[in-house]
């Protein structure tokens, strides 16, 4: 949620073959195509750039464009409004903190905004709505410089490799792509000795919750069973530490978290509950009233629903599932499954211990939770 951005495909009203394919993309204040921004800005101002004007007032502009410019006419067949907030507050506060609330807030009333504009247009109740968050947020208890504790060890880790035109790296180098509750290692050459040697000092650290390798083994699972591998992925995943433990807010979820943000303020992208889950409330004449929809599902399932949702037939096979079990007048709800899986390395001075618990519907998978530890003296 870096930006507010709307997104209509606009199948009906525009006569441009191109730009009914393509569909019309506002974002930060620019326009795809470029020719819509003077009609928008002549209507609603300039758009309220960072840093004079806070989040909340740019995701206001964003949705006065979308209700009053891109939908002037009609409402399309298809449309994306993404709020900046609450995230961003979260991240330079912490949840549930009284700017966080606020934010929420600003979201909630300009979700308000749009179902009153398709209440003025007599299209609520013709059109489907899904709000949804991308993830949920956890506090930081503590950031940590991993670029010092593995040069401690000898390993050579940097956090951004700088270098020259005719410069490449350098065998054995290591580097550190920060995502606040997890990282990825990229080891220059995948020397199995210097992934091992990294692996292991990860297990002994306070702060390791689950890590990922390659090819799994030695106290580690697979990228493929966290859905993470590619020819040209990281040689390593580390999801950090987290508790289910209370903020000076109330808000439950900590963690530990990279280099790039400071304790005591939000962040996510750990294997945290407070992470993994998140907001998806959907309604409108294709959903069923008054349900609770209590099987695993993920944002993974958005796009497959909303082609179902649009009599859009994929061209080819997608991750997601189709929300079935939500939709109006479908079959009886599949049925799903669930596990856990554990890994455990006996390692120097102690045993490294994780758990990675996984929910299944159909051929989708879901990574429900994760955590791990280093036992000192147990083997």
């Amino acid at each position: 949620m870096a930006a507010a951005k709307t997104i209509g495909l606009l199948l009906d009203r525009q006569p441009d073959a191109d730009r009914a394919r393509l569909g019309e993309t506002l974002s930060a204040g620019r326009t795809r195509p470029r020719d819509l921004l003077p009609m928008i800005t002549r209507a609603e101002g300039d758009f309220p750039e960072f840093p004079i004007y806070s989040s909340a007032q740019r995701d206001s502009w964003t949705t006065a464009a979308l209700t009053n410019d891109f939908w002037a006419k009609d409402v399309p067949a298809f449309s994306i409004l993404w709020l900046g907030e609450p995230d961003l507050t979260q991240h330079e506060t912490a949840p549930g903190s009284p700017a966080a609330l606020a934010a929420i807030k600003s979201s909630d009333t300009n979700l308000g905004r749009v179902l009153g504009a398709l209440d003025s247009k007599g299209a609520r109740d013709t059109t489907d709505i899904m709000v949804v968050s991308d993830h949920g947020f956890s506090t930081i208890v503590k950031a940590n410089d991993l670029q010092k504790y593995l040069k401690a060890a000898g390993l050579n880790a940097v956090a951004d490799l700088e270098l020259e035109d005719d410069e490449s790296p350098r065998p054995g180098e290591i580097l550190m792509v920060g995502n606040g509750g997890s990282v990825l290692f990229y080891v220059v050459g995948s020397d199995p000795a210097i992934v091992r040697k990294l692996v292991q000092l990860l297990q002994h650290s306070d702060f390791a919750g689950v890590i990922f390798t390659r090819d799994g083994g030695h106290g580690t699972f697979s990228l493929s069973q966290a859905m993470i591998d590619a020819p040209k992925g990281p040689d390593v995943v580390m999801a950090f530490r987290w508790t289910a433990d209370k903020n000076e807010f109330g808000a439950p979820g900590l963690i530990n978290s990279d280099w790039n943000r400071r304790g005591h303020k939000g962040t996510h992208a750990s294997l945290s509950p407070s992470d993994i889950h998140n907001t998806l409330v959907a309604a409108g004449p294709d959903f069923r009233k008054g349900q609770t929809d209590d099987l695993p599902t993920g944002n993974v399932d958005i796009a497959p629903t909303v082609l179902r949702l649009l009599r859009i037939e994929s061209p080819k096979p997608m991750d997601g599932r189709i929300l079935e079990e939500a939709l109006a007048g479908e079959a009886e709800a599949p049925k799903p499954s669930s596990e856990t899986i554990q890994a455990s390395e006996a390692i120097e001075q102690g045993k490294w211990e994780q758990w990675l618990r996984v929910s299944r519907v159909g051929k989708t998978t879901y990574l429900d939770e994760g955590n791990g530890d280093f036992a000192a003296g147990k083997k």
